[in-house]
């Protein structure tokens, strides 16, 4: 990190140990005459822009033990010469990287949205808004979820505004207007149609926002709206983005505008992995702020895995207690469960949950006997049996609960990666096969499998969703059915799904578990670059970003999601993205909203300063407040199992346990240090070298 600061030599070993370090070379004539002159060439520069980092410190160190070293040894002009250049050469280097790019790598804008908006247009006046005083106007419709979106919000505002007067003082930060602006103390919004309960594959998430004198010919009235809640939701975050704190630290500045805006794709998703390792659920509800403040819309809840089953079911306790990693602390309890999905309502997002069938199913057979496949040779255990009655009798009231507890009619359903060595070397297995007319080969008895499992699910009005694994079994699959596309980091394996009349979500350049790859990577990614007629090409419904978990938990989960998924979530937003330069000075702004907003994020674009300031109280958790009616939901019985067959119904529910409130999770600044500081410790080595002589 560069450390700036005047220096002023205040006391006498600090100017006697810079007059050391000019003079140590003039011992011995020619040796030390021209290191003498560069020395003090270079120390006048640092002096003169009162710049010093640590690989300065390493390069004068070196330079100092050079001429220690020379002072001792008989001179050799032909390793002398070579030697001086390349120690200057080195030199010249560190000061170029320490004093040329001063400030940040790419300042930030301010006020900007992300992602960014269909059509905007700024006016170059502004308003004054004062959070005390602003009103909220509800004009159209109303209900609870844009009621506890403005309690949001409000919380948000309040607990962003005090930045003004750091961001003022920023290097790299344009400052805010000055207060010579008109005030804005109502907002008006107007919901055109009534608050739908949850989000589906149809949610229209268009909004109109304005925000202009009444002098101008042809504005709206209405400051915000939208014909469904979902579009109010995004309307009120772009709102919200617009706010630049002024430096008094107690209003904002919002510039006029008008905002025509539309998602590209309706399905924007983000995969989070809950098998390889546990993610409390304070942290799963984080990454639902995360997604809502990039207007992302699809969790795709990977829930259960080979590693672990965290998921406990009400008819089947015995999956988590034998499955999970540990069967109290590392589970999701029905009361979880719900808290997420209504949680994610609030903030327009649909949960669509994935069990992974018949593969990926290693911590299924810990609670359920007879369900997995034994292979002969290694009585080792492989996939689910397909053969077994009780299997498909085991998954009919599986999925019943499942519809019964998930809101969404999607159900992700797996069918990657199926492993059928244990198929192919179990007897029993075998013996089917050569009895069934149906199911004579492998690839017959994944098709038999899977259309058990669809008539199953078709039964309970669940839709499906598999990876893209399932096109070669031949499975007759309805065409509301979607293929998620994964395997080639390449647009061109999209074609082959919607050219069968399917629709395709694609996720294969968007694989978060690459840790090299920075935010810029995944912007590139562009899903409809493939060759494809436009009847195709609409069939592309989105794109997803995967968290696989094996080398992600609590501990670095935020960081390594945001901001990177930010570049897919504008790219399956905005239908022109900008250039990458542009781009840039907004996800930084973006990243540093993030992390004020109580969701901890990487820096996108290297060197850069985000102060957060400690509250009291985080608001960030306050936001992630699972709400009253929620918390006090008591799980039925009844109601969560009211599609399951009533034979089923007599096993026991477990009591279920309140979801746990989010902790404290506002980053503190970092601390710069002083230059005088680092002066000390750049001048300790030349008095132990002095000590030493």
């Amino acid at each position: 990190m560069i450390k700036t600061g005047a220096y002023t030599g205040s006391s006498q070993s600090e100017r006697s140990d810079m007059e050391y370090l000019t003079k140590t070379a003039n011992f011995d004539g020619l040796r030390g005459h021209f290191l003498a002159e560069e020395i003090r060439r270079y120390v006048s520069k640092i002096r003169s822009k009162h710049i010093i980092n640590s690989s300065l410190n390493i390069s004068l160190y070196t330079i100092m033990m050079r001429l220690k070293c020379l002072s001792m040894a008989p001179i050799n002009l032909c390793q002398f010469f070579p030697m001086v250049i390349g120690l200057l050469f080195h030199l010249f280097i560190t000061l170029y990287a320490a004093t040329s790019n001063l400030g940040p790598e790419r300042p930030a804008t301010q006020g900007s949205i992300w992602p960014k908006p269909r059509f905007e247009k700024r006016f170059q006046f502004y308003f004054t808004i004062d959070t005390n005083q602003l009103q909220f106007q509800i004009v159209g419709e109303t209900c609870s979820i844009i009621d506890r979106a403005l309690e949001r919000y409000a919380v948000l505002a309040k607990s962003t505004v005090m930045y003004g007067k750091i961001d003022s003082t920023r290097r790299g930060v344009k400052s805010a207007p000055e207060l010579n602006t008109k005030n804005l103390t109502t907002f008006r919004i107007n919901l055109k149609k009534p608050c739908e309960e949850y989000p589906t594959e149809k949610m229209d998430e268009s909004y109109q926002l304005t925000v202009a004198h009444h002098s101008l010919n042809d504005m709206p009235e209405d400051n915000l709206s939208a014909d469904s809640v979902w579009g109010i939701l995004r309307g009120l975050e772009s709102f919200s983005q617009m706010l630049v704190p002024h430096k008094e630290g107690r209003v904002f500045i919002l510039q006029g505008v008008l905002i025509e805006d539309s998602p590209r794709f309706p399905y924007r998703g983000l995969l989070l992995d809950t098998s390889r390792h546990f993610f409390p659920v304070p942290e799963i509800l984080r990454v639902l702020d995360g997604m809502a403040y990039s207007k992302m819309n699809i969790f795709h809840w990977h829930i259960v895995d080979d590693q672990s089953f965290p998921y406990r079911s009400i008819l089947f306790p015995e999956l988590s207690a034998k499955g999970a990693y540990q069967s109290e602390l590392a589970v999701y309890t029905p009361c979880d469960v719900l808290a997420i999905i209504d949680y994610a309502r609030d903030r327009g997002i649909r949960v669509i949950p994935e069990f992974d069938v018949p593969g990926h199913a290693r911590s299924w057979g810990e609670g359920v006997d007879g369900l997995l496949t034994r292979c002969s040779s290694t009585n080792e255990y492989g996939p689910m049996d397909p053969t077994k009655t009780e299997t498909y009798v085991f998954l009919r009231d599986f999925f019943a609960e499942i519809a019964s507890v998930f809101k969404d009619k999607y159900v992700h359903l797996g069918g990657d990666e199926l492993n059928t060595r244990c198929w192919e070397d179990n007897k029993l297995i075998a013996d089917f096969m050569a009895k069934s007319n149906d199911s004579q080969d492998i690839t017959s008895l994944k098709r038999l499998f899977y259309q058990r499992v669809l008539d199953i699910n078709n039964k309970l009005g669940l839709k499906s969703m598999f990876w893209e694994e399932i096109l070669e079994t031949g499975l007759p699959l309805n065409k509301d059915t979607v293929i998620q596309v994964w395997k080639v980091e390449s647009t061109y394996t999209i074609q082959p799904v919607v050219s069968r009349g399917f629709k395709a979500v694609y996720s294969g350049c968007w694989y978060l578990n690459m840790l090299e790859r920075k935010w810029h990577d995944y912007y590139k990614c562009d899903i409809l670059e493939f060759n494809g007629t436009p009847r195709q090409k609409s069939l592309v419904v989105g794109g997803e970003v995967s968290v696989w978990g094996e080398w992600v938990d609590e501990s670095n989960l935020s960081p390594h999601i945001w901001p990177r998924a930010c570049a897919a979530a504008e790219r399956l937003w905005t239908y022109t993205p900008d250039s990458e330069a542009a781009a840039g000075a907004r996800i930084e702004e973006h990243a540093c909203r993030l992390k004020r907003r109580g969701v901890p994020a990487a820096p996108p674009n290297g060197p850069g300063y985000c102060p957060v300031i400690p509250l009291a109280e985080d608001t960030g958790a306050s936001t992630r407040e699972v709400d009253a009616e929620t918390q006090t939901r008591k799980v039925d019985a009844e109601t969560q199992t009211r599609e399951v067959d009533t034979e089923t119904q007599t096993r026991e529910t477990p009591k279920p346990q309140a979801p746990t409130k989010a902790p404290s999770d506002v980053s503190k600044p970092e601390s710069e240090g002083s230059f005088v500081e680092s002066l000390f410790e750049f001048f300790s080595y030349f008095r132990f070298l002095r000590a030493s002589n």
